[in-house]
């Protein structure tokens, strides 16, 4: 029995051939990325969880100095493959930044110091629930997205850039837009495989 939601994930794939256009207006867009955060869960209920959407000039801007991030790191390398790479990314409508604020780990170490090897692994745990769930809501408002992580070689030209606060961790970003070419199919293993009950 499969749910709506359940279609959704099954739906949801990662994409690449993406253009600057949302069938979403950009309040809508802002709210729907507000509501993920809001209600995805977090260990302990920490919500150290943050989003910075880029848009128009930002989206591209940070595509830009992902690029410049590239080529400083490889000098003197043939730069086509990267640089077809996120060309593909900045022709999309914008990009998801996820965070995570790393004074509320520090925070919660202090507050429950038992669980102080854990709080970093469960801080990843939920902005990997917030990407997730992040994904499946573009997906089903018509939009297609990829997950990135150029972290931590465009963390700091970004933190310039767009004044994020120094205590935030780039954890991942997701291009996004709608899509104008289709992905391949994916290929599961046999899920009786990965897959077993007890009782």
């Amino acid at each position: 029995m499969e749910s709506k939601f359940g279609e959704i994930i099954a739906r949801r794939r990662t994409y690449y051939s993406i253009k600057n256009e949302s069938p979403l207006t950009d309040q809508d867009l802002e709210d729907l990325l507000k509501h993920a955060l809001k209600y995805t869960p977090t260990a302990h209920n920490t919500q150290l969880t943050r989003i910075v959407l880029l848009l128009r000039g930002a989206h591209a801007t940070f595509w830009d100095l992902v690029m410049d991030a590239i080529r400083e790191a490889n000098p003197g390398q043939d730069m086509e493959a990267s640089e077809m790479k996120i060309s593909q990314f900045r022709d999309g409508y914008g990009t998801a930044l996820f965070y995570n604020d790393t004074r509320k780990t520090k925070e919660s170490i202090e507050e429950m110091p038992l669980y102080k090897d854990e709080f970093e692994s469960w801080a990843h745990h939920a902005n990997a629930m917030l990407q997730f769930s992040v994904w499946n809501m573009l997906e089903e408002a018509g939009m297609g997205a990829s997950l990135q992580h150029y972290n931590p070689i465009v963390d700091e030209r970004a933190r310039k850039q767009f004044d994020i606060d120094p205590e935030w961790e780039l954890i991942a970003q997701m291009p996004f837009g709608v899509v104008y070419a289709d992905t391949w199919e994916r290929e599961f293993d046999p899920i009786d495989t990965r897959f077993m009950v007890k009782d």
